[in-house]
């Protein structure tokens, strides 16, 4: 018999299914995850050292963690969120929302399909970078000003 109710043991069971690179549980993105419930709202402060600084430092308190010494949250998400807190999380994702708002409107409001078409291009470089890519690794934020930058043009031309 099936029921249909959540089951979160479940759910966390099929996730370590694929965790064969100790992403979930006591390896990469498990890890920040704990750091992250232990100081939510305002972070650690931003930079690698930092959070390298604060595992290896707490390290010693999870004898079950995988890595005894940091490889990174491997997570751009959780990477923010672990530096800046919560007003970090907020502003990434209101940064992601406004570049996914701005691209998504502008491509499709035309039905033509154009290579040349600069609002397609720049929002699957964004979703290709930083949705896809940064989910399984901590990747620079730093050149999302470069397509910030881009759509400004765009939209001021």
């Amino acid at each position: 018999q099936h029921n249909n109710k959540p089951d979160p043991e479940h759910l966390l069971y099929k996730l370590q299914q694929t965790d064969s690179s100790y992403r979930y549980t006591n390896g990469t993105q498990g890890t920040a995850w704990i750091l992250i419930q232990e100081n939510p709202i305002k972070g650690y402060g931003y930079g690698n050292d930092v959070y390298d600084g604060v595992y290896n430092k707490r390290v010693v308190d999870y004898p079950t963690w995988t890595f005894k010494e940091s490889i990174g949250p491997h997570n751009t998400i959780l990477y923010i969120w672990f530096s800046a807190g919560i007003l970090g999380l907020a502003s990434l994702a209101y940064l992601y929302g406004a570049i996914i708002r701005e691209t998504a409107s502008s491509t499709f409001r035309k039905v033509e399909i154009s290579p040349y078409n600069a609002h397609l291009l720049l929002f699957l470089s964004f979703v290709g970078f930083y949705i896809v890519r940064g989910n399984f690794e901590q990747v620079d934020i730093a050149q999302i000003g470069i397509i910030t930058g881009f759509l400004l043009a765009l939209r001021n031309r």
